[in-house]
């Protein structure tokens, strides 16, 4: 049913009070088109607390008030993959060794420093964005971001170990699936931005489809860790493509 693959994917995307159980396969196959969904959902709960922290604070502590629930309502995943995926890449010398280095739970210096330089870029992007754009941009940001796992996971290979959470959405990752979401993802985008929609749907893609490239390259396929990283990477896309774009 549609509503429950929305809520399996709010549940694995987020940490939402659902009733925990245990997720089944065929359900996690199921909800993969829909995450560009669940990560509109988080656009809107970013919204509300945007709008709420208006009412007595200044733009820029709303704007980084803003990314602080985005972070919590993900129980910063996303965040946690882009900080091992860069300890790997940085001190990995090779294939086996940069997944280990990712697997391990301590943060690097090179991990810490793009998680600082991340949250910057995105905090000075969201604030350079005109006040009439905000709401539209709270929602495109993370579901485009949700969206660009599709096309990160289809036709790639799974490249971590053998019981990795992101193994099953690799090999998932359906062409129906991609279609989809992207229609999910082309809809919102001309809804939110028009034309220049498009467009940042479209660069977004060049963006994800070198980036699929440079992994399988790497590490001869994508991680958990990689599809995390690549969220908060495609936000940042997002965001600074609509800073340019409205300028």
């Amino acid at each position: 049913m549609f509503l429950n693959d929305v809520k399996v994917s709010l549940q694995f995307l987020t940490i939402l009070p659902f009733k925990e159980k245990e997720l089944k396969p065929e359900e996690m196959e199921q909800s993969i088109p829909y995450f560009p969904l669940a990560g509109l959902i988080l656009g809107i709960l970013a919204y509300i607390s945007y709008v709420f922290f208006s009412l007595v604070l200044p733009r820029a502590i709303c704007d980084i008030l803003v990314l602080l629930v985005l972070a919590l309502l993900t129980g910063g995943l996303h965040l946690d993959g882009l900080s091992d995926t860069l300890d790997g890449l940085a001190f990995g010398k090779d294939r086996e060794s940069s997944l280990r280095i990712m697997k391990d739970s301590r943060l690097g210096a090179f991990g810490a420093t793009g998680l600082v330089f991340a949250i910057l870029i995105k905090f000075l992007a969201l604030n350079h964005i005109e006040t009439s754009f905000i709401d539209n941009t709270l929602f495109l940001m993370p579901l485009l971001g949700r969206w660009s796992v599709l096309i990160l996971g289809y036709r790639s290979q799974y490249a971590g170990y053998e019981n990795g959470i992101g193994k099953v959405f690799v090999e998932k990752t359906t062409k129906e699936a991609c279609i989809k979401g992207s229609v999910i993802a082309l809809i919102a985008s001309l809804l939110f931005f028009g034309f220049r929609g498009i467009v940042i749907l479209g660069l977004l893609y060049g963006v994800i489809f070198f980036i699929k490239k440079y992994f399988k390259k790497r590490l001869g396929g994508i991680t958990g860790d990689v599809y995390g990283a690549v969220i908060e990477l495609s936000e940042i896309t997002v965001l600074l493509l609509i800073v340019v774009m409205q300028s």
